[in-house]
């Protein structure tokens, strides 16, 4: 299957149409495709870093001035000119000829779609659009906007009547990264403010920018860090400077994903675009900004669903009404926890996977899914889609749809969750580069308290210029160089481990000694205040493998298990990170244990039992490492259980 991606990207037009089709490219190479770009977009250092190698098919460049979004002008030429010279550059390639031709283009309508369809016989046409203002001559259209109940009728008036077409509509088909949709299921909702991203878009907006940090500056009492993401095309100021070194903001340039970023922050402020979705993906509470015209509707709507706290068009910017928002979730985190859960329910991150396979079933009818029964299915809770045209119309969830064959998307979907994860690794490195890229695996399971604290590893394995793969499950282990097992729970067998050159683990006790189960929990109740914490490889033993570091993580006594767990996860993330930086020097580390054997057993609830007999003060090392969520302290007194929960706080005032 061969296929050409019609977008553009500039300082002007910003990055995020490119961005998604990206995202939509790798999901069709997985599937076997041959993809090549066609565009306006500058060269260079950029250019690899939102396309990589792959193949570019350029376009005349015009003057910056003869594309104007705020007048509506996309284009630098007509339509037609345009079709012209995207058909000269494909004739230019002697037999490359597209099964299909994705457009992604504000200025491109069904005059150029119609014109490309004479061009190249029997030629397939994939539509991205989200702004609904114009005819269209597609075979599938792709719109993720999420608009209430008129979602699905937005095109009535705008597509042929007499073409035989598929609507992919709602956020269920939102073009993001597959690196997102791994996030799913082990990302726990934002509980308070302590971290806050601002990234506006691969333009930028320099004006509302110094606006937001002037705000921050003056914001009392702030008791959060900020990250700022430069775009692609976002020109700073020595103002802006200024500020970012006032508030001591780390400044972030360049990034091939903002996965990991998303993942570890806590609230973010940000444009509308590409990036709304994958906000509500990762489950970021956003106070959102909308820099074009097109981003106003969707952002409202959202907002008016509780998903997004929107504050208008930039240019309409209100101090005061942005330092109230943060200082409202600053003081009362649930105000912000219920948006998380919310964005999580609502885009899982696999849009980019059910376009590809309904463009690869229209190519090879072997690929379609075979029909399901309903009655060989249920769908898990909360799932709902929008329908395919042409199908049978299901008003809600699965049991109202009519007996018989499922839709197309449903067999798509259900298909989806039964085959095996795919085996793309993702990452900065592509087309032949990636053969070189370092493939690295991390295994975690889904509920692990570590997770909110992997993607640090993840950015600084991307940085690296690794291939990447987040799993939770060690049945989906696939052939790679390095597999990281970070808080998980289950025994990996001998063959799953030689699917990699290096299977490394950490563990928080000087090995030999100390293995076994929770080793940081024994050691802080026997009063240990130096805890070495232990990178080793993986082997059939339990924890017997060749260690290759160690890192000291030291203790004052007082933290108690969120604490004391960030503490481990930072020196875990570093271990694992030194580790891959020197590689492939470090895979010669590896030295044998030695030394004496002893074994910790595994803890139960039934060991966060309380003596209530005992003073505080020796009850205080168990209150230490109770997890007050899972395995909560408790005590019996006179025939009756009591549940206690611990957490710091202010120190209180003194009596008057």
């Amino acid at each position: 299957m061969r296929v050409l991606i019609r977008v553009d990207a500039s300082p002007v037009i910003g990055s995020g149409h490119l961005v998604r089709c990206r995202s939509l490219a790798r999901a069709l190479q997985a599937h076997g495709a041959e993809v090549r770009f066609c565009g306006r977009f500058p060269a260079g250092t950029w250019q690899q870093a939102l396309i990589g190698e792959g193949a570019v098919l350029p376009l005349q460049e015009f003057e910056a001035a003869a594309v104007n979004p705020r007048e509506a002008v996309w284009l630098p030429c007509s339509e037609a000119e345009d079709a012209a010279a995207t058909l000269q550059v494909l004739n230019e390639r002697n037999s490359w000829s597209p099964d299909w031709i994705v457009v992604d283009h504000y200025g491109l309508s069904a005059a150029w779609q119609q014109q490309m369809r004479v061009g190249l016989t029997n030629v397939r046409i994939v539509v991205v659009d989200d702004l609904a203002d114009r005819p269209h001559d597609p075979d599938l259209l792709v719109d993720h906007n999420f608009f209430g109940a008129v979602t699905a009728s937005r095109y009535d008036d705008l597509l042929p009547k007499q073409r035989d077409l598929s609507l992919c509509l709602g956020p269920q088909f939102a073009l993001l990264d597959p690196l997102y949709a791994s996030f799913q299921g082990c990302l726990l909702p934002r509980r308070r403010l302590r971290r806050l991203l601002i990234s506006l878009g691969g333009a930028g907006d320099a004006v509302l920018l110094l606006k937001i940090l002037q705000v921050l500056v003056a914001f009392p009492n702030r008791r959060f860090d900020v990250q700022l993401v430069m775009g692609c095309f976002a020109q700073g100021l020595a103002e802006i400077q200024a500020l970012c070194d006032q508030l001591q903001v780390e400044q972030i340039r360049m990034l091939p994903s903002l996965a990991p970023l998303m993942a570890a922050a806590d609230v973010s402020i940000g444009a509308g675009g590409t990036t709304t979705w994958e906000r509500l993906c990762m489950g970021l509470p956003s106070i959102t900004y909308s820099l074009a015209a097109n981003q106003e509707g969707y952002s409202q709507q959202l907002a008016d669903q509780g998903l997004i706290r929107y504050l208008g068009p930039a240019e309409r910017f209100d101090a005061q009404e942005l330092q109230t928002v943060l200082q409202e979730w600053q003081k009362d985190p649930a105000s912000f926890q219920q948006q998380s859960c919310q964005g999580m329910a609502l885009v899982d991150g696999f849009g980019c996977v059910r376009v590809a396979r309904l463009m690869a079933s229209a190519m090879d009818t072997a690929q379609l899914p075979q029909p399901f029964n309903l009655q060989d299915w249920q769908w898990p809770d909360g799932l709902a889609l929008q329908p395919l045209l042409p199908a049978t119309p299901c008003a809600g969830d699965w049991q109202s749809c009519p007996p018989g064959p499922l839709r197309l998307l449903d067999r798509i979907e259900m298909q989806r969750r039964q085959d095996e994860p795919s085996t793309l690794y993702w990452g900065r490195q592509q087309g032949d580069s990636a053969a070189n890229a370092l493939r690295v695996t991390v295994l975690s399971s889904p509920d692990a308290w570590m997770n909110q604290f992997i993607p640090a590893l993840l950015q600084n394995a991307l940085d690296l210029g690794c291939g990447l793969r987040w799993i939770h499950y060690h049945e989906h282990l696939r052939p790679g160089d390095v597999c990281f097992l970070l808080s998980y729970g289950r025994i990996v067998s001998r063959p799953l481990l030689d699917l990699h050159r290096h299977n490394l683990v950490v563990h928080a006790s000087a090995l030999p000694q100390g293995k076994g189960w929770s080793p940081m929990t024994w050691q802080i109740l026997d009063g240990a205040h130096k805890i070495p914490l232990t990178l080793f490889e993986a082997v059939a033993g339990l924890d017997a493998g060749p260690i290759h570091a160690q890192q000291q993580l030291v203790l004052q006594g007082h933290e108690l298990a969120p604490e004391w767990q960030q503490l481990q996860a930072r020196a875990t993330v570093q271990l694992c990170s030194d580790w891959l930086e020197a590689y492939p020097n470090s895979a010669a580390w590896g030295q044998p244990q030695q030394g004496e054997e002893t074994v910790y057993p595994r803890r139960r609830p039934q060991d966060s039992r309380l003596d209530p007999e005992c003073r505080l003060r020796d009850l205080f090392p168990l209150l230490r490492v109770v997890d007050n969520q899972v395995y909560p302290a408790f005590f019996d007194l006179d025939g009756h259980c009591y549940r206690l929960t611990i957490e710091p706080c202010d120190p209180a005032p003194p009596l008057r």
